[in-house]
């Protein structure tokens, strides 16, 4: 991947966490590394954990953002969610949730266009 592209990672991430937070989340860890892959953002929703996929692009032109969160890419990060449930219990958690944020940052536009999918995927 290249810096360009790290870069632009991280900075849709900081829009998602800042995203989030605004919307009553509070966020326990991001970019959570595992074997099996990443997790962008770890939360918590009142009693729910969130796992959180960021995807961000300037242009839709490769398909909106949340079209890039593939069956496998669902795969890797329920498997990271596992792997982090398993090493850091975390009391009064009752659910577990997969979540998208979708972030369109077009050049001719002041603000990006955030989406929020809870419950982007299921176990």
């Amino acid at each position: 991947m290249s810096n360009s592209n790290v870069q632009k990672g991280k900075h849709g991430e900081a829009v998602a966490k800042e995203y989030l937070v605004r919307n009553g989340l509070y966020i326990i860890e991001t970019r959570y590394r595992s074997p099996y892959g990443e997790v962008d953002i770890i939360a918590r929703d009142g009693n729910t954990l969130c796992f959180v996929e960021v995807k961000a692009r300037t242009s839709q032109t490769a398909g909106n953002p949340y079209d890039a969160v593939t069956a496998y890419k669902q795969e890797r990060i329920k498997n990271t969610a596992q792997h982090y449930i398993d090493a850091t219990p975390i009391p009064g958690i009752q659910e577990i949730r997969f979540d998208v944020i979708s972030i369109l940052h077009e050049p001719n536009h002041e603000k990006p266009a955030i989406r929020w999918f809870k419950n982007a995927f299921h176990d």
